[in-house]
């Protein structure tokens, strides 16, 4: 079980690191159960909330309803 999620949360931070214009969590959401099916990438944490950590972490920013890769 976790191989999956540790498999999940890595496609998930490489689509979200492809991303060169701004974005929104369910833009984001789409695109992963597109191109994975699988939208679990933790036993308790969403997609939406793992976008948040990393707004939190430094490695988004937030503006205007959407998120981008901060510089």
């Amino acid at each position: 079980m976790c191989k999956r999620f540790d498999e999940n949360r890595r496609k998930l931070a490489s689509l979200v690191l492809s991303k060169k214009a701004a974005f929104t969590t369910q833009g984001i959401i789409d695109e992963f159960m597109k191109t994975n099916g699988d939208i679990l990438i933790d036993g308790n944490q969403t997609i939406g909330g793992y976008i948040r950590l990393l707004r939190e972490d430094g490695i988004l920013r937030y503006k205007n309803g959407k998120y981008q890769l901060a510089t």
